[in-house]
């Protein structure tokens, strides 16, 4: 048989496609840093929009729901200085991780020591962004080389109105049926925690230890200031924020 007669008859009127062209260098080098720095690029695009937990002021550009949450687990929070922005390198510990440096409950929770950073949950925001919103925030944070985009369990503090039953009157309808009535007394409310998951940058520990250690660069890091709250929901945090009330 024939190449030629391999090829399937088209119906009258219709031709085959056209193949489309090679795609040009530039599109070629962009596909290589997705894949580079979005190794789940397949993933990502499957869904159309994905939760992003943000800490750092880097970040402001996203849309703001003005949702905070809190990292269910710990971690030790440090500061970059790069004099006309700042970094935030959140670095992981382990689940039963304890601090050697404790600090009273009615002390200042941020030690005198600038060389050490406690454990601690994280306070940030909640966003909602697209497929490719993501792909680009992992070429900024050069994930999986700078920081690593994970899952993270995120605690969402929130107050329960509720009202409770005071009294219980029975009355009688029209016809003599018998008809239970609830007094109801004020509004009460309770603190109560959420979870959820949202993906998260956090710092790869093999290439920031170098620079943290390094006699030449020590002095451009610091640990990211300590919030305590006024309830004990979530205990003290980090965030980027000066003054903050929770």
């Amino acid at each position: 048989m024939g190449i030629l007669s391999a090829v399937p008859l088209m119906p009258r009127g219709l031709k085959y496609p056209e193949f489309a062209p090679l795609p040009n260098a530039a599109f070629r080098i962009d596909a290589q840093v997705h894949v580079r720095y979005t190794p789940d690029v397949g993933k990502i695009m499957q869904k159309e929009a994905h939760l992003l937990f943000a800490y750092d002021r880097y970040w402001s550009e996203l849309k703001d729901y003005n949702i905070h949450v809190f990292t269910e687990q710990r971690f030790k929070m440090w500061v970059q200085d790069l004099g006309k922005y700042q970094v935030y390198v959140p670095t992981s510990v382990p689940e039963n991780y304890k601090d050697t440096l404790e600090r009273p409950a009615w002390a200042d929770p941020n030690p005198l020591n600038t060389r050490t950073a406690l454990a601690a949950r994280v306070r940030g925001t909640l966003h909602l962004i697209r497929p490719e919103t993501m792909i680009s925030l992992d070429k900024d944070m050069q994930n999986t080389v700078r920081f690593e985009r994970i899952r993270v369990p995120l605690l969402y503090p929130y107050k329960r109105a509720h009202r409770k039953v005071i009294r219980k009157v029975y009355t009688h309808t029209l016809d003599g049926k018998p008809f239970l009535t609830k007094r109801y007394g004020d509004w009460e409310h309770d603190r109560c925690v959420g979870r959820l998951e949202a993906w998260m940058y956090v710092a790869v520990e093999k290439h920031w230890s170098p620079m943290m250690e390094a006699d030449s660069l020590r002095h451009m890091f610091k640990p990211a200031l300590l919030t305590r709250p006024e309830h004990a929901t979530v205990g003290s945090f980090y965030t980027n924020e000066r003054r903050i009330k929770v």
